[in-house]
């Protein structure tokens, strides 16, 4: 099963940490799709709840068509030094109940049922 076309062109960049460059494709026409069974059992997510592993298949996958690729060279990402963890800035120690607060001002109940929720949902439905 495939839905329509979302009406929009996506362009995706995968960086390639061992060999220190990136692909980029533009242009891509991307649609929602049920994964057939071929791709449920290619591609697993892999999700860690609580410390128990569990293998999941995709409920949807995005199909896009990519028009355009490209390799990006190395330099701005060694000179970033984006793959050397000791530059990295602190994780971000935000929840998204706490989130939401600042940025919509709900109360305290209201983020932690956020948090609560997120959590349910990711140690039940992954």
């Amino acid at each position: 099963m495939t839905a329509p076309g979302l009406g929009v062109s996506v362009g995706n960049g995968w960086p390639l940490p061992a060999a220190g460059y990136a692909i980029h494709a533009f242009g891509g026409d991307p649609k929602v799709a049920t994964p057939p069974d071929d791709v449920k059992d290619a591609v697993r997510m892999v999700a860690d709840v609580g410390g128990v592993a569990a293998q999941v298949a995709p409920p949807l996958a995005i199909r896009v068509r990519i028009r355009r690729c490209y390799f990006h060279c190395a330099k701005a990402f060694l000179r970033s030094n984006l793959w050397v963890k000791d530059t990295w800035p602190e994780p971000f120690a935000l929840s998204w109940g706490e989130w939401a607060q600042q940025w919509y001002g709900i109360p305290d109940d209201a983020a932690r049922e956020v948090d609560a929720t997120i959590e349910t949902d990711a140690r039940e439905r992954l």
